[in-house]
């Protein structure tokens, strides 16, 4: 019985482990092909921070992100422009996130 126990606990706990929505909360950065690049800084409360930088040139954007319980999945308020757009966290883990909307797909990589 203790070791039928023990080997439920142990499947819970790596399933845990993988789905972690910790994993998401810090800041991620992403290069733009033609120079500059984005900052997104993900709290834990749900709110955002989106930067660019372009040679001298800055914008800041508050923003925020969710986690869809019925889809199993975070979606972040993007701006790509001057209004923000619905992106799916299509990917994430210690190093990468990809953010997908309008048919295509964004790479970030984790700065802290």
């Amino acid at each position: 019985m203790v070791a039928i126990v023990s080997v439920c606990f142990m499947s819970c706990g790596s399933d845990d482990k993988k789905d972690d929505p910790a994993s998401i909360y810090g800041t991620w950065r992403r290069d733009f092909k033609s120079g500059g690049y984005v900052m997104l800084k993900l709290n834990s409360d749900g709110t955002a921070i989106q930067e660019e930088y372009w040679d001298d040139d800055y914008w800041s954007h508050s923003t925020e992100f969710y986690y869809d319980e019925d889809e199993k999945c975070y979606y972040i308020y993007f701006y790509d422009g001057l209004t923000p757009d619905l992106c799916r966290v299509q990917y994430f883990n210690e190093t990468t996130m990809v953010l997908t909307f309008g048919g295509e797909s964004k790479e970030f990589k984790r700065v802290n």
